[in-house]
């Protein structure tokens, strides 16, 4: 079957609450074509929608956000690049654009650069991230800026097992 279906319960005190249901279809080679989450009542609540290339990369993945009664609240259609890392998003409500976003990464794959514009195209944040990597390109640090200012700083160590 190309369709998978799954319930996920909670147990308080021994009474079984139904929380989420998802569904997920898949094309003839396999790849995840669908996925959605649904409300209680039945309705989709999410559903994302993967596209491929000729050679099997995912290029486009767009998330559709619904209400309870079925109505779109929010869409966002996201563009990936060869290497599978989302390059440029939009954000739509009532089929209205709301944001455009882009996102650039160095040759590890890690993200450097975050910006946002609104509708009209004006700048509303923009993040940087710069890296410290060890011998085997591990990056043991990390720094982010929002709008030129750091805001964290993180410092990871690896050991040898």
């Amino acid at each position: 079957s190309n369709c998978i279906e799954w319930n996920e319960y909670s147990y308080d005190f021994s009474i079984e609450k139904l929380e989420e249901k998802y569904t997920i279809k898949y094309n003839d080679k396999g790849r995840q074509i669908e996925k959605n989450k649904h409300h209680l009542n039945g309705n989709i609540a999410i559903k994302i929608i993967y596209k491929y290339d000729d050679n099997g990369n995912i290029t486009t993945k767009e998330e559709i956000i619904f209400n309870s009664d079925s109505s779109v609240n929010q869409k966002s259609i996201y563009m990936l690049n060869d290497k599978g890392k989302i390059i440029e998003g939009r954000d739509y409500s009532k089929e209205k654009l709301d944001y455009k976003y882009e996102w650039k990464y160095d040759d590890k794959g890690s993200l450097i650069e975050a910006t946002a514009h609104n509708a009209v195209g004006r700048m509303v944040s923009k993040e940087k991230y710069k890296y410290t990597y060890d011998n085997i390109d591990n990056w043991v640090q990390k720094i982010k800026y929002k709008n030129n200012i750091v805001k964290y700083n993180k410092i990871r160590n690896f050991y040898n097992c």
